[in-house]
């Protein structure tokens, strides 16, 4: 347990150095967030905190797994694979790129991981299916991260709370692996969180969003949940709810109206929130008590018998359904 506590301390300790470097860099290369458009937040803001939580996350992650008690043999794909999302998100973050211009290489990080791999591996389908459905989450849960990056601290304190509830899954577990993985995740975030709480004094950018996205896609389907039910596998749509929720409901929204759902408007929830009155501060900390319920759901719905968790799902499900369909009246336009 110790080291494990280690590994999340450094990757947070590399995070605080690396990210004002990072800042440093942003501003001088001016690669930066302006408010034009959907954008609205007050002020620019420097890119690059994506580059931070890469490196400190990735330093600890090369320094366990290169030791023979830690190595795991997808390593080399995972490395490679979220490599290449880093720098498909710096080109975004630099000059925007169209949507189809992202889906062709993000897939291509997706083939990466599957070569080596990294895919899902449920029995109760046949390969071809664990395959689509391993494509289908990544590329989702990828976007899915970036596109509720629209708040100061949002996207950081949501994908925290999700690594921190994937490590102690695995930690109750055992799958070392997972531990270093999600540890060292969510010790680096924590870091980018200082200096991305309201107000920001830097964003994760896509960089960050889509590496963040990518690594806890992976993770989601690289461990095992419980022998307790069959439909605990189901664990990780609470534990990104979140993410996966707003993704779903804005996509439903922009073709209600005959948008193009790929093409950004405020339409989100966080915005909607917003309009309803409440504050930026209080926004954050309702998605932060939202998701600390999802995951505590999800640990809940992996300790008890298939009809428990069948309730658990189902009672989330309507709540869900309320919510969205009180918070989709609000005007936006």
């Amino acid at each position: 347990m110790f080291i494990y506590i280690i590994l999340i301390a450094i990757a947070f300790i590399l995070s605080l150095v690396t990210v004002p470097i990072s800042r440093y860099f942003a501003l001088k290369f001016n690669i930066i967030d302006r408010p034009m458009g959907i954008k609205r937040h007050k002020k620019p803001t420097p890119y690059l905190g994506g580059v931070a939580i890469f490196s400190s996350s990735v330093i600890v992650i090369l320094f366990y797994l290169l030791n023979k008690d830690f190595y795991n043999a997808n390593l080399l794909g995972i490395v490679i694979s979220t490599f290449v999302i880093l720098l498909l998100g710096l080109w975004d973050d630099i000059k925007m790129l169209n949507p189809y211009t992202k889906l062709i290489f993000q897939s291509l990080a997706i083939l990466i991981l599957m070569l080596n791999g990294v895919y899902m591996k449920i029995i109760y389908f046949p390969m071809w299916l664990n395959i689509l459905l391993t494509y289908f989450w990544i590329l989702g849960i990828t976007n899915a991260i970036n596109i509720i990056d629209i708040k100061d601290g949002l996207a950081g304190s949501v994908t925290f709370i999700a690594s921190s509830a994937f490590f102690f899954i695995a930690l109750g577990n055992n799958y070392p692996f997972i531990i270093i993985l999600s540890g060292s995740l969510a010790g680096a975030i924590l870091g980018f969180l200082i200096y991305n709480y309201p107000p920001a004094k830097i964003f994760m950018g896509d960089a960050g969003s889509e590496f963040i996205g990518f690594m806890l896609a992976i993770i989601s389907i690289e461990i095992s949940y419980t022998t307790v039910n069959k439909i605990a596998l189901l664990s990780p749509l609470l534990i990104l709810g979140i993410p996966i929720y707003d993704t779903v409901f804005i996509s439903i929204i922009r073709i209600l109206k005959k948008k193009n759902p790929l093409h950004g408007s405020p339409d989100h929830m966080a915005v909607r929130l917003k309009l309803m009155g409440l504050s930026e501060k209080a926004v954050l900390w309702f998605f932060i008590l939202i998701e600390i319920i999802l995951c505590e759901s999800a640990y809940i719905a992996t300790t008890v018998n298939i009809y428990g968790a069948i309730f658990i799902y189902s009672f989330i499900l309507i709540l869900a359904i309320i919510f969205g369909t009180i918070i989709s009246r609000v005007n936006v336009e």
